[in-house]
């Protein structure tokens, strides 16, 4: 009888066994970096879809009001220029917060690094919220008559497209537009810049303060779109890649009837 075959009862050796082992983590790891690569893309294309709906829907809500302001001497829009966040205040056909009166007065502005929106009611004859024409007192709408436009926008600017083609960063002195024929220059669109801040980097910022990176973003400058000058000095602002990613910026022309500003000579 033959002696048995020593090599056909062998079992795996010990640096076989490590070797597979080996290749298993390591087909684990690849498979834990695609999933967490496909988790990572697809949640930053969520938040990328948010801040733009978000601006979209501030874009749409600010393009309604504009579309019914309106235009007199009397009852002026006023587009104030500040330093960081400019602030708008018009009156138009359309309710207020707080009931229906045919007319309100709009304002939109940036605090604590959201966008507001007020609608403040008025009346064009009675004895409540009647409307008084005074072109020279144009003030915002009261705080009670303001509402969150949006909690993701941290910086607003304004600029206009005069009829010659070129841009002004601000309206000639009071800032106001007017109707058509009162004279100066004329102005074709608002230009109106956002920019959107997702929650996710908000978070990496120290304290949730949006304010030091608010004024990063530079106010606007004569012959130069709002966008212009804002890409132009993010990309150098040093600021680390994930607060980068949550960033998005926009800018929209609203087009006017044929309307008129008052200039100073």
């Amino acid at each position: 009888m033959p002696p048995p075959n020593r090599f056909a009862i062998r079992g795996f050796t010990i640096l076989e066994l490590l070797s597979a082992i080996t290749v298993l983590a390591l087909l684990a790891l690849v498979i834990f970096w695609l999933a967490e690569s496909t988790s990572e893309v697809t949640k930053g294309a969520h938040l990328r879809m948010d801040a733009d709906s978000s601006a979209r829907q501030v874009l749409d809500r600010i393009s309604v009001d504009l579309e019914q302001m309106i235009l007199r001497p009397d009852l002026p829009g006023l587009f104030e220029k500040q330093e960081t966040n400019d602030r708008i205040t018009f009156f138009a056909m359309g309710d207020g917060y707080e009931g229906d009166r045919g007319i309100s007065k709009v304002s939109y502005d940036v605090s604590d690094h959201k966008l507001r929106r007020g609608a403040e009611g008025k009346s064009w004859s009675g004895e409540d919220d009647k409307l008084v024409f005074e072109p020279d007192v144009v003030t915002p709408a009261a705080g009670e008559n303001t509402e969150t436009a949006s909690d993701k926008v941290i910086r607003f600017e304004t600029a206009f497209l005069m009829s010659d083609g070129s841009i002004l960063a601000g309206l000639p002195a009071p800032g106001r537009i007017l109707e058509p024929g009162f004279g100066g220059r004329s102005v074709r669109a608002i230009i109106i810049g956002v920019v959107t801040l997702d929650d996710r980097a908000r978070n990496l910022i120290p304290n949730k303060d949006a304010a030091p990176l608010a004024v990063l973003f530079p106010d606007a400058e004569d012959n130069q779109t709002i966008l212009a000058g804002w890409e132009r000095v993010i990309g150098e602002s040093g600021l680390p890649a994930p607060v980068l990613r949550g960033i998005r910026m926009y800018q929209r022309y609203f087009y006017l009837p044929e309307t008129r500003v008052l200039a100073q000579h």
